[in-house]
């Protein structure tokens, strides 16, 4: 149970956060956003994904592990709280 909870959680959390942190990168941008070519290579493709969107896919990628980080520490302490 405390996985479903801490990934839903997470997975709407992050949604969220790269939802808004891609509107405010497109209204401070100057040009056309740029198209991503897909590889097939998943890791190289998340990249390039993420940097289209964001402007910067390590952070992005930072930015979700942590979101899921919290996440998970919070379904876990709610866990031991209510045990």
């Amino acid at each position: 149970m405390i996985t479903r909870g801490g990934m839903a959680a997470g997975t709407v959390t992050t949604i969220v956060a790269t939802v808004l942190w891609a509107y405010s990168t497109t209204l401070t941008s100057a040009g056309p956003p740029q198209v991503p070519h897909l590889t097939g290579n998943p890791v190289g493709d998340y990249l390039q994904m993420a940097g289209t969107v964001t402007g910067s896919a390590p952070l992005m990628f930072a930015v979700d592990a942590l979101i899921y980080a919290a996440c998970f520490t919070i379904a876990g302490l709610r866990r031991a709280r209510d045990a």
